[in-house]
């Protein structure tokens, strides 16, 4: 398949799409604001209009569908770790056309097209009722275990706000699930997370869902850490920077609806420092309750520190490597 072709040619051809108002950038997998009916794309959907219609006819091309069957003004692609999805809008028919695409294997995972879509709908709104359009058909995608789970997201908007439709897309490596998802938000990022599970991040809801489609959990929270660690699927440890010493908090998701902290420590790191250095860890091991952390803090003047955080995330003891 030619599809690496097309993404080192849109990777070098980042420009601005007029009527969305966002820099398209393929590889470059962004977080994005959602608040109201203009929230943006995700940074790693690619949409097309007439400038990009080349590339469009690429992609059909590899995927194997005739562009003039499909409304242009819907199609989007986004292209992780090997895997490409297409989200796309049947002229004829209305029909939701999804396919995915396995560039390591070599193979398809998604070929769909049984959902007609409305291209408008009359929800309420307070005591009135008001119409919404469809603006967006929005695909993505990220192996999770021997599988993957994706999802598109179809976001009507109107003078008012705007309402989401997502359905997931689940697969363990054996067997394809296909469910709406409840409560879903087409601006949700895929996060890795425990044992075949992915967490899907707004910052309307953070929900833990595994490859099988298990929804875990589910909070109207806005689970945003950087350095976050699971430990089971309810269970992890995110690591902060304050003023040069280590913030280590053990959080616990309760009763499936609201996230608590467990416990939390500032570990100072051992060395003298000349000004706040920046910190990044990265886990080294996890055994049992044990886990070694590698913590490395660089000062503004380039003096650089590297030690292992060793640490009993059930008793909280602690010590340097």
């Amino acid at each position: 398949m030619a599809l690496f072709h097309v993404l080192a040619s849109c990777a070098n051809r980042i420009r601005k799409i007029s009527n969305l108002n966002f820099l398209v950038c393929l590889f470059f997998m962004g977080f994005f604001c959602a608040c109201d009916s203009d929230k943006e794309l995700p940074e790693d959907v690619i949409t097309v209009d007439d400038s990009y219609s080349a590339i469009r006819n690429k992609i059909c091309q590899d995927f194997g569908i005739n562009p003039e069957d499909y409304d242009e003004s819907f199609f989007y692609f986004t292209y992780k770790d090997g895997l490409g999805i297409l989200s796309t809008l049947r002229k004829e028919d209305s029909k939701l056309l999804v396919m995915a695409y396995d560039t390591l294997q070599g193979r398809f995972l998604i070929n769909e097209c049984s959902r007609t879509l409305q291209k408008s709908k009359i929800l309420p709104y307070y005591e009135e009722s008001k119409e919404y359009s469809l603006r967006y058909i929005l695909p993505r995608i990220s192996r999770v275990g021997a599988g993957f789970i994706g999802f598109v997201g179809l976001r009507y908007v109107s003078d008012v706000g705007s309402a989401d439709e997502v359905y997931g897309y689940f697969h363990d490596g054996t067997q394809l699930v296909v469910e709406k998802i409840k409560g879903g938000d087409t601006s949700a990022d895929i996060r890795e997370w425990y044992d075949n599970s992915c967490l899907l991040v707004s910052y309307s809801q953070t929900m833990c869902v595994t490859n099988r489609g298990e929804v875990k959990w589910a909070v109207r929270e806005y689970v945003s850490d950087p350095n976050i660690y699971p430990i089971d699927y309810t269970n992890y440890i995110t690591l902060q920077n304050n003023n040069g010493e280590v913030d280590v908090v053990r959080h616990k998701v309760k009763d499936a609806t609201a996230i608590d902290v467990d416990w939390s420590i500032r570990i100072a790191i051992p060395f003298e420092f000349s000004s706040v250095p920046r910190l990044s860890f990265s886990i080294q091991s996890q055994e049992g309750s044990v886990w070694k952390i590698l913590v490395k803090a660089v000062e503004q003047n380039g003096t650089v520190f590297q030690g292992v955080l060793r640490l009993n995330i059930e008793t909280k003891i602690y010590s340097w490597e």
